[in-house]
């Protein structure tokens, strides 16, 4: 075959190839500090942007815990949530991820509990738009969010309880692109746990 052909086939395959394996980069939380505790509106750099705690929003108010020691994102040694040890685990507060660039994905393992009766407040936001709902995430499963904007994304979620006896329920959470891009994505919940945080550029 001649050089040209090889040249040719090589830059057919990294168009292919190359771009769908190079673009996704992901996060597992394990360059944190052990232990490490956060509260709300506190910033935490990661390797693939920020992580910023923001107030869980509870009936389009944010919501004030009675004891301001149970509001928190902290790195705890387990894996509820299915990834690798450590995770993060969230209570009475919104996790915000902000890439640091525009992606055209944000996926995480994810898990939390929507409570004994399946009706504790929970929230997903996209790029600012805000959609509330009660008990499990998988209610925001093929939700388009972004309509009358410049942008649209939607939201796929498989979710299952981690055991017979468990108040868990994991799985994938992700908001995928379809139009304009993905600047930032936030979910709240009374009790939560995120791991494995991936962004496809």
């Amino acid at each position: 075959m001649h050089r040209t052909s090889l040249l040719s086939l090589a830059a057919a395959l990294a168009l292919i190839h190359g771009p769908a394996l190079a673009a996704e980069k992901c996060y597992d939380f394990s360059k944190l500090a052990a232990d490490s505790s956060w509260g709300v509106n506190i910033d935490v750099p990661i390797d693939i942007g920020t992580v910023r705690i923001r107030p869980l929003i509870v009936n389009g108010q944010p919501f004030v815990a009675a004891n301001a020691d149970r509001q928190f994102l902290r790195l705890q040694d387990q894996q509820i949530a299915g990834g690798q040890r450590p995770e993060l685990h969230g209570s009475q507060v919104a996790m915000q991820i902000v890439p640091s660039e525009r992606v055209r994905s944000v996926r995480m393992k994810f898990a939390h509990q929507p409570g004994p009766d399946g009706k504790r407040p929970s929230f997903i936001e996209v790029n600012g738009e805000k959609h509330d709902f009660e008990g499990l995430f998988s209610k925001v499963n093929g939700r388009t969010m972004g309509q009358g904007t410049s942008w649209r994304a939607e939201a796929k979620a498989e979710l299952v309880p981690s055991g017979a006896d468990s108040l868990w329920h994991a799985g994938t959470l992700a908001v995928r692109s379809t139009q304009g891009g993905i600047d930032q994505v936030t979910i709240g919940a009374q009790v939560f746990r995120v791991d494995n945080v991936c962004i496809e550029r």
